[in-house]
């Protein structure tokens, strides 16, 4: 939520939470501790460009390790082509 803080604006949609979502058949109960922790949220910022964000808790196996923290993605879609030539 910190980000909502630093670039302002709304959320697109609703902040989902891991709280809202069922158990599967056989899989054990969420630990209490997660079930206000974030499963889904958007944020736009500038240029278009959405922020989109998770937690992984360690009660569901993640591990955070430099590095697999972030993930970026640079959609192309409505961009003009630069000149360049496919060979």
């Amino acid at each position: 939520m910190v980000y909502r803080t630093v670039f302002g604006g709304e959320f697109n949609g609703p902040v989902h939470r891991l709280a809202s979502v069922p158990s599967a058949p056989g899989q054990a109960s969420m630990a209490e501790g997660d079930r206000n922790l974030l499963m889904h949220v958007e944020l736009p910022i500038l240029g278009g460009h959405v922020l989109m964000s998770t937690d992984a808790p360690k009660s569901s196996g993640f591990k955070v390790v430099m590095g697999n923290n972030v993930q970026s993605s640079n959609p192309t879609r409505g961009l003009k082509p630069t000149g360049c030539s496919r060979r």
